[in-house]
């Protein structure tokens, strides 16, 4: 049964070392991309406060529609990350067992 098992350990151990090196590049992406996508999220809700007291309504629900597409965008980075990571560590399970 081993020997039938072995090609596919081998291909696990090769996609194990990719989704290894896409996790980190992931996790450091995200965090680096988390100081400036946070500092962005911040400056368009002020701006859409300044909108708002100004009564620009359409600005207003444009700043707040990008904020709300910057912060679904970092969470997908996150959520993909975490993803990578979980088949990885489902990987090393097959190839252990």
């Amino acid at each position: 049964m081993w020997i039938i098992k072995l090609p596919f350990k081998l291909i696990a151990l090769v996609l194990i070392c990719v989704l290894a090196v896409v996790g980190i590049i992931g996790k450091i992406a995200t965090l680096l991309s988390a100081y400036v996508v946070g500092f962005a999220l911040v400056l368009f809700f002020l701006l859409a406060v300044f909108c708002a007291f100004q009564r620009q309504w359409g600005n207003v629900i444009f700043l707040l529609l990008f904020d709300v597409v910057l912060y679904a965008a970092q969470f997908m980075a996150m959520l993909f990350t975490e993803i990578t990571g979980e088949w990885r560590a489902a990987l090393m399970r097959f190839v252990r067992s």
